[in-house]
C-alpha cells in the first residue's frame, strides 16, 4: 500500500473552510479540488509499504506520537506551489508551531528508524486543496491570495490530539484516503 502519516483537520474547521472556499472557486481558473474528506496536514510522506513491515512501523510511530504533547494548531497564510512559478498546487498554511515542528521531526525519525526513505527538502505544512491541470499563471496565483486575504479564511486554533497512518488508494473520482490506525499524543498537562 502507498501510505503517509497526517494530522486530520477537525471537522468543523473543515466546514468552515469550505464554506469559505465555495465561492472563491468560480473565481479562479480550472483545478481539481481535494474533496474535503481527503483534507490532511502531511507530516510525512512513506511511499510503498509492505504489510510485513507494519508491526514495525506502528510501534515506532505509536512511541512517537505518545512522545510529544497535544497542542493548539491554527490555519494562517495562503499560497501556491511551486513558489515563483507558475501554480500546479493550491495550499492553505498552518501557523508556524514549536509543538509541530517537533511533531514532524518525531514521526520523521521513527519512520526513517523503520527503513523509509524520507523527502529532503525541508517541511513546510499546509493542506492541499486544489491540483491545477493547466499551471495557473501570475495573475491567477494573485487572485487567489487576495481573495485569502479578503475573505479572511484564518481560523480560530484547534487542538491536535492524535495523527493517522493514511493509505492512499486509487480510485475513479481521483484518490481515496483511508486511515489505517491512528495514534494519541500525550495530554496537554492542565493547570491545577
Amino acid at each position: 500500500m502507498k501510505a503517509f502519516v497526517a494530522l486530520e483537520l477537525p471537522g468543523a474547521v473543515s466546514t468552515r473552510l469550505d464554506a469559505a472556499l465555495r465561492p472563491l472557486r468560480s473565481r479562479l481558473p480550472p483545478a481539481r479540488w481535494v474533496p474535503v474528506a481527503n483534507w490532511h496536514l502531511t507530516l510525512v510522506f512513506l511511499g510503498r509499504v509492505n504489510a510485513a513491515d507494519l508491526p514495525a512501523l506502528h510501534a515506532s510511530l505509536a512511541s512517537a506520537f505518545a512522545g510529544e504533547r497535544a497542542f493548539e494548531a491554527r490555519l494562517q497564510g495562503s499560497g501556491t506551489f511551486p513558489v515563483g512559478r507558475p501554480a500546479r498546487i493550491v495550499w492553505i498554511g498552518v501557523a508556524p508551531a514549536e509543538p509541530l515542528r517537533r511533531l514532524q521531526a518525531a514521526i520523521a525519525e521513527a519512520s526513517a528508524a523503520c527503513g523509509f526513505e524520507l523527502e529532503r527538502r525541508g517541511y513546510s505544512p499546509h493542506l492541499t486543496l486544489a491540483r491545477c491541470r493547466q499551471p495557473w499563471p501570475r495573475a491567477a496565483i494573485e487572485a487567489w491570495s487576495a481573495a485569502c486575504v479578503a475573505t479572511t479564511i484564518g481560523e480560530p486554533a484547534f487542538e491536535v490530539r492524535r495523527g493517522c497512518l493514511i493509505e492512499s488508494a486509487p480510485d475513479p473520482g481521483g484518490v481515496h484516503y483511508e486511515v489505517v490506525r491512528s495514534y494519541a499524543l500525550s495530554p496537554c498537562k492542565t493547570n491545577p
